[in-house]
């Protein structure tokens, strides 16, 4: 919890981990709280339903108010006013008393759009993290890949993140990930060959749900394109 000391009498903000995409990844401390709350909010595209929404739809009573918290979908720096509009639709139920359980698939502290919403609100209102599993431990998991061993460093990349950063991070000797890839993909497939790690890479999309796909990078051609939710996870050299 924060340290911060808001008035009792308000609700308790939730950022609730909700895994990778297979339900039963969700951790029983989440499955308590979700069981449990009267209010869940969740990222959602401006139009349809949330990706996020339907890992947990299943550990959530019918009863249990919902708040769509539209937003692009789409890699890149956050928008404050998206954030901004979020923190109006949440409070009116934490100023009544109500908890709120903001959904987050993965973890909400890795790349988590929940961050963003706890800024604003940590001062405000008691703020309560529930980790989750992320998807780059899920893509190892299925791809028996080991993250990192001995006296390894794993490092996690942004695929938002300038080309000088990148290509430094893959000149390393170091196992890595690559984050939300989508349209940038043949900019990538260009970087890791430059590299020769290509054969070292693999892509996991939707990582851990029914549609998941493990493809070795080399399948790819540079017209490709990778859905929103996929990573790229490169190996160590020998």
């Amino acid at each position: 919890m924060n340290k911060s000391s808001p008035q009792s009498q308000t609700g308790t903000l939730y950022g609730i981990g909700v895994g990778p995409g297979d339900p039963e990844l969700i951790t029983l401390k989440a499955l308590r709280i979700l069981q449990n709350i009267s209010v869940v909010a969740f990222p959602a595209p401006k139009d349809g339903h949330s990706l996020t929404y339907s890992i947990a739809k299943n550990h959530i009573k019918p009863q249990t108010q919902k708040i769509f918290l539209r937003m692009p979908i789409n890699p890149g720096t956050p928008n404050p006013n998206i954030y901004l509009s979020w923190q109006k639709q949440i409070s009116p139920f934490l100023d009544k008393g109500q908890n709120v359980a903001v959904l987050c698939e993965g973890d909400p502290m890795l790349y988590g759009s929940f961050q963003y919403i706890m800024t604003l609100m940590i001062s405000l209102y008691p703020v309560v993290v529930i980790p989750g599993i992320s998807s780059v431990s899920a893509a190892s998991a299925s791809l028996l890949f080991p993250l990192c061993s001995y006296h390894q460093h794993f490092h996690i990349i942004s695929a938002t993140d300038s080309p000088q950063n990148i290509n430094h991070i893959l000149s390393l000797p170091h196992p890595c990930a690559i984050l939300k890839v989508g349209k940038r993909l043949p900019s990538f497939l260009e970087i890791i060959r430059s590299h020769n790690k290509l054969n070292l890479a693999f892509v996991a999309s939707y990582a851990s749900f029914p549609q998941q796909s493990l493809t070795p990078l080399s399948d790819f051609s540079p017209s490709d394109t990778l859905p929103y939710f996929s990573l790229i996870l490169i190996k160590a050299p020998s």
